[in-house]
């Protein structure tokens, strides 16, 4: 899949997975934010989840979601 979307995809692009250290090691060249997410359906409980940016521009700063009143804690 990381072959596709870095050497096919021509335009940016965010892409999650779960935290995983194959997945960090597999994207090491662009920026990668972690976040935990919260389950409510059948299993309730949080996971953490790697968010992955082809261009960092493409992420928002803290300022930029407190604005549209998105909650994701970045870290």
């Amino acid at each position: 899949i990381r072959d596709v979307i870095t050497k096919e995809i021509g335009v940016p692009w965010i892409i999650t997975y779960d935290d995983v250290t194959a997945i960090s090691e597999l994207y090491a060249d662009y920026e990668i934010k972690k976040f935990d997410l919260t389950y409510s359906a059948a299993n309730k409980g949080t996971a953490s989840e790697l968010m992955i940016f082809s261009d960092i521009g493409f992420c928002p700063t803290a300022e930029q979601m407190n604005k549209k009143k998105i909650n994701i804690n970045f870290r």
